[in-house]
């Protein structure tokens, strides 16, 4: 009966409803308009596949799978801990950040502490948001938890993936930091590092967290729309219209 009610009230959500709506008219116009009726089916699975977990094997999973947790035993020195913001949250009285700046933050604090070197926290304001850098946030939250950490350096300007590799990189040879451990969502990894790549740094290395994909084994919630699904697919979209654009405007291919 739970299995029942989760996938009708699946299919009772907008995307659901959108995907059920789309193909009726794609089998209304099967006959008299072949191609309008190819055009609408085709439509149709793409928003399928961005809406269920089978689309985020498609999208998320490559993107999450192309850099791997590295063994940090294998390196013999690294100076620090590179964590990258992932967006802000204004509520009523407080500025929070979101889950997945939330995790990367959570990461980059358990690898500093346990590496003992300084950790930099890099994000500027949202673009059409109040001003507030977004590293400014993460460093309170870190003061707030009261934890301790050799030093925290905060890189408050970066508006995008570009800014934070190019403001941190800077902040490095100031510091005389040559070996980074670069902290992000394991779906934005890939960018990135393309983006750290354009910079004279003798190593990177990528330690991807916040996992969207679902490593578990394939089943039937995985064939249903959802909004975790969506928002995963969505983000890989972000990612590879992203990489795509940066490797034109700054030649990171």
């Amino acid at each position: 009966m739970i299995v029942f009610q989760k996938i009708l009230s699946s299919w009772m959500m907008p995307s659901g409803i959108l995907i059920i709506f789309l193909l009726f008219l794609g089998f209304t116009f099967r006959k008299q308009r072949k191609f309008l009726s190819f055009f609408i089916l085709t439509i149709t699975i793409v928003v399928y596949l961005l809406n269920t977990g089978i689309g985020t094997y498609i999208f998320v999973k490559p993107l999450e799978t192309y850099y791997s947790q590295p063994n940090l035993a294998t390196y013999s020195r690294i100076d620090v801990v590179i964590t990258l913001g992932g967006g802000i949250v204004f509520g009523p009285n407080n500025v929070y950040l979101n889950a997945h700046a939330l995790q990367r933050l959570y990461e980059g604090i358990l690898l500093a502490k346990k590496l003992d070197i300084p950790m930099i926290i890099t994000g500027g304001e949202s673009s059409g948001r109040k001003k507030m850098p977004e590293a400014l946030v993460m460093k309170k939250v870190v003061e707030d938890m009261g934890i301790k950490l050799k030093g925290i350096i905060v890189e408050p300007n970066a508006k995008n993936t570009y800014e934070n590799a190019l403001y941190t990189s800077k902040i490095c040879k100031e510091k005389g930091f040559e070996n980074l451990l670069v902290v992000t969502s394991a779906v934005h990894m890939k960018r990135a590092i393309k983006c750290f790549k354009l910079f004279d740094i003798k190593k990177i290395i990528p330690y991807p967290t916040d996992y969207r994909y679902d490593y578990s084994k394939l089943s039937w919630v995985d064939f249903i729309p959802s909004s975790e699904a969506f928002d995963a697919n969505m983000a890989a979209v972000h990612e590879l219209v992203g990489i795509l654009w940066y490797s034109i405007k700054y030649n990171s291919g």
